[in-house]
């Protein structure tokens, strides 16, 4: 009888705050992955950039929505 498999390790995604699991491609990066996916990597560097102010003292709702140019 097999026995049962031991719990593979877990960090937290610094884009999207959700659990990932230990995979065997990032078995020599483990301690370096940070993102759980490519999609939270490539959000995470463009967020970045345009990270909101702190100091700022809008609240969502006062802020207007991005506009965009129609096509002609």
């Amino acid at each position: 009888m097999a026995s049962p498999k031991s719990p593979l390790p877990e960090k937290i995604c610094v884009a999207c705050g959700r659990p990932y699991q230990w995979r065997r491609r990032w078995a020599r990066d483990w301690e370096h992955v940070k993102y759980c996916s490519e999609r939270c990597r490539r959000s995470k560097k463009s967020s970045d950039a345009s990270a909101p102010n702190p100091d700022a003292s809008q609240t969502p709702a006062q802020t207007q929505p991005a506009r965009h140019r129609s096509r002609r």
